[in-house]
């Protein structure tokens, strides 16, 4: 289910000391120097952050890099939990590896988080180039889970567009998918060949409690990182997690991401067969939030990764979302690793057997930086922290 690994995966990840929680982290010989830390925007007064994990050995030119997006349901989690593997390539090769919070789901919408996607957008090309002699133009993408959904709306949304996706696990090549707006029985399987859906005449499922319809009410403050590892939130982490499950078990996904109210019920409503009715009932202002609707010729080439035995996000999403950008002459790589689950996926050994390709595919997608300012090192900036 969407938010069931979770818990499981603080081992798997970097992680650095922890101020607020009092957690020391020894960094080991393969934990890469512990990042620089700027505060990219503070909407709602919630500060939103961005570590920066610099090349050991800069390269002497804009150096390359990956902007990296947290799964977590696009309800709980925070930039601290990285792919490992991918952090490492990054920085060994003098490229330079960001990862980015955002703000969560209820109260807020996706076009809230479209609006953090542009703001860090604006920050990295004003600050962090010159800062950190960083490439305007050899920017790349990656995310897993739901921040492979982010992923996507920057490859949508961004100008000049990043040079190239890569997603592991990644939702959003098809939100428009039973998965996010069907009701799921209580005793429905985790495996996803037999998950089942009802309708709304079969279902005989009780209100939402009171702890979910607060959240659903939008009657929550809103939230920017929030890491497991926090004993201060601890309550609001895993308040969060039984939301999640009821969201995903009620249909409500799509909802609460568009901020319309019902949307989940008119899709189910819409026949099996009939994609083109429901991609109808999607208004013209929300279609900004889906990036199966967005996928045009000029969207960049992905290298996908995906486990045949995820239950959380369906392999269906990165196969739908393969073929379109095939359809449109779009470079797409697709693996598909067998036996794999959702939490798996982010495990060091797979990202070493399965995915280490990527960077040899970003390496292919690289272009020269002609015209661009060399700054090497950290100039004064108000906006660092330390972490």
């Amino acid at each position: 289910m969407i938010s069931a690994c979770f818990p499981t995966l603080s081992r798997l990840f970097h992680r650095h000391r922890d101020a607020a929680a009092g957690v020391e982290i020894t960094d080991g010989p393969d934990v890469p120097p512990a990042p620089k830390t700027y505060t990219y925007s503070t909407p709602s007064k919630v500060p939103l952050k961005v570590d920066v994990y610099l090349p050991t050995r800069h390269p002497g030119w804009p150096s390359p890099t990956i902007i990296f997006f947290h799964g977590g349901a696009l309800l709980y989690g925070d930039r601290r939990f990285i792919l490992r593997g991918l952090c490492d390539d990054c920085v060994s090769r003098g490229w330079t590896f960001l990862s980015y919070d955002y703000r969560k789901l209820l109260p807020c919408t996706g076009h809230d988080l479209l609006q953090d996607l542009q703001a860090a957008f604006t920050h990295y090309h004003t600050v962090l180039v010159p800062a950190h002699n960083l490439s305007a133009t050899n920017v790349f993408v990656a995310g897993y889970s739901a921040g492979g959904y982010l992923a996507q709306l920057a490859a949508s949304h961004w100008e000049p567009k990043p040079l190239g996706l890569f997603l592991v696990a990644a939702q959003g090549g098809k939100l428009l998918s039973p998965h996010h707006y069907g009701l799921k029985r209580r005793d429905s399987s985790t495996n996803p060949t037999t998950t089942t859906t009802t309708t709304p005449s079969t279902t005989t499922d009780p209100p939402p409690t009171e702890e979910v319809a607060t959240y659903l009410a939008g009657e929550t403050r809103t939230i920017g990182a929030l890491p497991q590892s926090d004993a201060t939130q601890s309550a609001e982490f895993w308040a969060r997690m039984r939301v999640a499950q009821e969201v995903w078990r009620r249909g409500l996904y799509l909802d609460i991401v568009t901020g319309i109210s019902g949307l989940g019920a008119r899709l189910r409503d819409v026949a099996a067969a009939d994609d083109a009715a429901r991609e109808r009932l999607i208004p013209e202002s929300t279609r900004c939030l889906f990036p199966e609707l967005l996928i045009d010729e000029t969207f960049p080439p992905a290298f996908v990764v995906h486990g045949d035995m995820d239950a959380s996000v369906l392999l269906e999403e990165s196969e739908a979302l393969v073929n379109r950008l095939k359809a449109k002459y779009v470079l797409a790589q697709l693996v598909v690793i067998e036996g794999c689950a959702h939490q798996t996926m982010v495990y060091d050994m797979i990202y070493r057997n399965y995915m280490s390709g990527v960077m040899t595919f970003f390496e292919g997608r690289m272009v020269g930086d002609e015209g661009e300012d060399e700054v090497v090192g950290l100039g004064e900036d108000e906006d660092e922290e330390d972490t």
